[in-house]
């Protein structure tokens, strides 16, 4: 980002968006795996919530607030 190699604002706003949705999009195959694992009783209640709520506090800083 920000290099001189010719890269306009455009392209690294657009480039910042594609990594945002690419995170995001992690996050919620983890938690889909983080309630696979739950179901399967692989870990209990209380490590499921401590994770999910840390996947949701990752998610919560990448997703933005529309019209910001």
């Amino acid at each position: 980002y920000g290099d001189p190699s010719g890269e306009d604002a455009a392209d690294m706003k657009a480039l910042a968006k594609v990594e945002r949705e690419l995170r995001v999009a992690a996050l919620h195959a983890e938690r889909d795996e983080v309630y696979r694992l739950r179901i399967s009783h692989s870990i209990d209640d209380g490590l499921h919530q401590a994770l999910v709520r840390e996947i949701d506090l990752k998610e919560a800083s990448f997703v933005r607030v529309k019209g910001h």
